[in-house]
């Protein structure tokens, strides 16, 4: 079992660099405006639904092809301790799938 679990890792983090790649294709300079958002956004909110950031990301001109894009920048904006997951909550557009995430500003306490 502990073997297929680090398999599906590695190819979730390659789709995630090939996601990147992409997202810079369509928007030069995706990864880093991408996290300054999440950034300043978790400044203005303390705690949101990262749906709801990803969507004023795209108000914003911050798009790439595919919203799931921006997981990985989720991922760094944790590892930066900007941002951690606070929790899960229904998905607006994942017709009401409990996979959607909650974040809170700063690291995970």
């Amino acid at each position: 079992l502990e073997a297929r679990v680090q398999t599906a890792r590695k190819l979730g983090r390659e789709a995630g660099k090939r996601g990147l790649s992409k997202a810079e294709q369509a928007c030069p300079g995706f990864t880093e405006r991408a996290l300054n958002f999440i950034a300043s956004y978790a400044q203005q909110y303390e705690t949101f639904r990262g749906e709801d950031c990803t969507l004023a990301m795209k108000m914003a001109g911050i798009r790439s092809t595919d919203d799931r894009h921006v997981g990985p920048i989720y991922k760094r904006a944790a590892a930066l301790e900007l941002v951690h997951v606070a929790g899960n909550v229904p998905r607006v557009r994942g017709h009401g799938a409990m996979d959607g995430k909650w974040y809170a500003r700063g690291p995970k306490p």
